[in-house]
C-alpha cells in the first residue's frame, strides 16, 4: 500500500530512533501496554477546572505512565493563572512543565480550557520523562543524590513521542489536532459558524499518528508469535491482525489506520528495530478512584 505523505522519512526515523532510545533506557514494558483511551474507565477520579482538580488529573497521567519507577512521587501545580485571554476565541489550556526536584513534578499553570485538558497535560507528562531520561546521560533516579532536573524546551519535542512510549499517545494524539464549530455572534440576519483549531504538544498530529501506528503493528506481532509460539517458521506477517487504539478521533483514526495499513507485515522488523525481544504484550492495570 501506498504510504501516507507525513511524516516524511526523515521524520520516521527519528521517531523509532527515539522510541528505540527509551525502550533500551526504561524497558518495553510501558510502551507494550495498550494506550490509556479516554473515558471513566481510565480517569475514575472526579474532575473540576480548578489547580486540584488538575493535580488529580496529572497525578492519574502519572500513574498511567509509571512515573513513580523514575521516583516521581508528587505532583506539584503552580497556579499562575491570570485569567481569560479576551483576545481568543476558544482558548487553550495552558500547562508547563517545570522541573522534577526530589521526587516532586512541577508544573505551571496559566489557563484551563474548555478543551481536550486531559491530552494537553499529557503532552506535558512526557516532557518530564523526556526530561528524566535525556539521551546520553545516566537516569537521574539512579544516581547516589538525584539533582533537580528541569524541563527544557528540547525535552518537548521528544517528550510528545514520548507520550507514545509511556502510552499516553491516544490522548497525545487527539490534543494534537482539535476542531471546535459553534454558532457565532447573531449579525441582525444570520448567526455565522465559527471555526477554531487548536494543537497542542511539539510535534505535528501526523507524527503522533505514525508512531501509534507502529506500537500498534508491535503489539499485534507480539500477540500473534505468542499464540503460536516464539517466532514461528513460513508464517505469513501479512495475516497479522492490527486492531485500531480505540479512543482516537476521526482525523486521529484515519491517519493510524492508513499508517497500520502501510506497515502490513513489517511487525518483525519494527520489533527488530526497536530492540524489542520476543514475547508477550503487557495488560494494563485498572484504574481505581484516588482516595
Amino acid at each position: 500500500m501506498t504510504e501516507p505523505s507525513a511524516p516524511d522519512a526523515g521524520t520516521r526515523e527519528q521517531v523509532l530512533a527515539q522510541l528505540a532510545d527509551l525502550i533500551a533506557r526504561a524497558g518495553a514494558a510501558r510502551f507494550l501496554r495498550p494506550p490509556v483511551a479516554p473515558g471513566a474507565r481510565a480517569f475514575p477520579d472526579p474532575w473540576a477546572p480548578t489547580p486540584a482538580g488538575l493535580q488529580v488529573l496529572l497525578r492519574r497521567l502519572a500513574w498511567h505512565a509509571s512515573l513513580d519507577e523514575c521516583g516521581v512521587g508528587e505532583i506539584v501545580v503552580v497556579d499562575r493563572r491570570t485569567g481569560r485571554p479576551v483576545t481568543e476565541r476558544m482558548p487553550a489550556t495552558r500547562i508547563e512543565a517545570l522541573e522534577v526536584r526530589g521526587g516532586a513534578a512541577t508544573l505551571v499553570l496559566g489557563f484551563i480550557g474548555a478543551d481536550d485538558v486531559a491530552g494537553t497535560a499529557a503532552h506535558e507528562v512526557g516532557a518530564m520523562f523526556a526530561a528524566l531520561h535525556r539521551p546520553g546521560q545516566m537516569d537521574p533516579y539512579r544516581s547516589a543524590e538525584p539533582a533537580a532536573i528541569e524541563v527544557e524546551a528540547a525535552d518537548a519535542e521528544r517528550g510528545s513521542i514520548a507520550t507514545v512510549y509511556l502510552g499516553l499517545g491516544v490522548l497525545a494524539a487527539n490534543a494534537a489536532f482539535q476542531e471546535y464549530s459553534r454558532a457565532g455572534r447573531f449579525n441582525g440576519a444570520y448567526e455565522p459558524l465559527e471555526h477554531d483549531v487548536l494543537r497542542a504538544g511539539a510535534v505535528p498530529m501526523s507524527v503522533l499518528a505514525y508512531a501509534l501506528a507502529v506500537q500498534a503493528v508491535v503489539r499485534a506481532e507480539l500477540r500473534a508469535r505468542a499464540e503460536v509460539g516464539a517466532e514461528p517458521r513460513g508464517r505469513a506477517e501479512v495475516g497479522v491482525r492490527v486492531e485500531l487504539p480505540s479512543g482516537l478521533r476521526g482525523p486521529q483514526a484515519d491517519e493510524v489506520r492508513a499508517w497500520i495499513a502501510a506497515l502490513r507485515g513489517q511487525g518483525a522488523a519494527l520489533c527488530k528495530r526497536l530492540g524489542i525481544a520476543p514475547g508477550a504484550t503487557v495488560e494494563r492495570e485498572p484504574a481505581v478512584a484516588f482516595a
